[in-house]
């Protein structure tokens, strides 16, 4: 498998739920993933996962023909995501147990995937949609009603140095449009 060939199995496996391996004494972490341009980005972190480390830890897992002991082996940041990424997609083929084999989600698209899975994966993928429109919106709106506050600001400034009441530029303004002046 090309590393390209891996980026696109990776878009594929968009929005799935995972969990990194629980080596050690800790458990695994569930998470799902987006990719936006040449970012892989964890639901569980703030930074995301370039492609360019994807691609190193890519080359270090063939390196090592699969067999990669634990997380720490990729030496790459989000190297605990990539185990588990890199696992689902067979390009590492140890695993700690066969417990956690069997743990390891299945592929879309896979025969073993069922309808209502692919269903689900779409719903979540459209929910988490929603929700980042609606903030979107709702931090736009904001930035609008920021907008209109500086130039009310910018207003009262320029009336201000003016030297001249509010009273007596509404006055003026209200002679101009009803002289149909134009105002610049």
């Amino acid at each position: 498998m090309t590393f390209d060939n891996l980026w696109e199995q990776l878009i594929s496996l968009e929005g799935l739920q995972f969990k990194t391996c629980g080596c050690g004494s800790r458990p695994g972490i569930p998470f799902t993933y987006t990719i936006h341009g040449g970012e892989l980005r964890i639901s569980t972190k703030a930074k995301t996962i370039t492609r360019a480390t994807v691609e190193l830890a890519y080359e270090r897992a063939v390196a090592l023909n699969g067999a990669v002991a634990g997380p720490k082996t990729l030496g790459v940041f989000g190297a605990s995501y990539l185990y588990s990424l890199f696992q689902a997609v067979r390009i590492i083929t140890t695993t700690k147990s066969k417990r956690e084999a069997q743990k390891m989600p299945r592929r879309k698209g896979s025969k073993n995937l069922t309808i209502e899975e692919k269903i689900a994966a779409a719903e979540q993928r459209i929910a988490e949609l929603k929700e980042q429109l609606s903030a979107a919106e709702t931090e736009l709106e904001g930035l609008k009603s920021l907008h209109d506050e500086e130039k009310i600001n910018e207003l009262v400034e320029a009336i201000g140095a003016s030297g001249k009441s509010i009273d007596d530029v509404i006055a003026m303004v209200k002679g101009s449009i009803e002289s149909g002046a134009e105002w610049l």
